[in-house]
């Protein structure tokens, strides 16, 4: 991992690149998918829209690579870029192994002692695999904003 600072603007960056990122659930004998804990974005599911949703982590190769941010103290700042292969697409019945790119942009944001907020925008652009599997070419989109509030 590396750091740099800019003298120029208050920002810390940490570029960040894993090789490999979570393997297929046969390769991990360990691996629960329904165990799942979270530290930080990518920590667990690898990717919003195809980690989270599509596969939860099984039959899937990942490769990441990330840069995070901190302008302020109580504000993070995440970009995650993903290429995903499927370990054994004949499971799903298609024959390439290319799932696609995903691209996701992460806000962690403590407003005040009470409240906190993430926010999550994130993009699919799917490969010949995820084209075969669900019979079309169109990129996927997806958002969330979670609130929570204690007092």
């Amino acid at each position: 991992m590396r750091a740099a600072n800019s003298s120029v603007l208050p920002v810390h960056a940490e570029p960040h690149c894993e090789q490999g990122g979570l393997r297929a659930v046969r390769e991990l004998e360990l691996f629960r998918e329904i165990a799942y804990g979270f530290t930080d974005w990518g920590s667990w599911y690898q990717g919003e829209i195809t980690g989270e949703y599509v596969f939860g982590n099984g039959n899937l190769n990942s490769h990441l690579v990330r840069l995070k941010m901190q302008p302020k103290e109580e504000l993070t700042l995440n970009l995650l870029y993903y290429n995903f292969t499927i370990d054994q697409p004949a499971s799903l019945g298609i024959t390439s192994d290319d799932w696609g790119d995903e691209i996701n942009f992460t806000v962690d944001w403590q407003v005040n002692d009470n409240l906190y907020v993430m926010g999550v925008l994130a993009a699919l652009f799917p490969g010949t695999g995820a084209e075969q599997w669900v019979g079309g070419d169109k990129n996927w989109l997806h958002s969330m904003l979670y609130l929570t509030y204690s007092w």
